[in-house]
């Protein structure tokens, strides 16, 4: 979990003000193991945060995202926590 990259995280809400969130692989060799958080995840070398969360949004979830509204880009810790299952 030493991971220094940059990161990308989208939050999903739908037209009733519900939002969708990802279930995370049991697997202990995973950062957040069983833990609900949001879709993102690496921003690659040479890539903007932008292209990196349509990346990740087409990845995991087989969306082609468009104009992402008002991206944020952040060096601070995130204002979320994984919370247990």
């Amino acid at each position: 979990m030493g991971n220094k990259r940059p990161q990308c995280g989208l939050i999903l809400e739908n037209g009733e003000g519900k939002v969708l969130l990802q279930l995370r692989d049991n697997k202990p060799d995973i950062p957040y193991p069983n833990r609900w958080g949001t879709f993102g995840g690496q921003i690659e070398e040479k890539e903007t945060p932008e292209e990196a969360i349509t990346r990740e949004i087409r990845e995991e979830l087989g969306y082609e995202l468009s104009n992402p509204e008002d991206p944020k880009t952040t060096t601070k810790k995130p204002l979320y926590e994984f919370l247990p299952v």
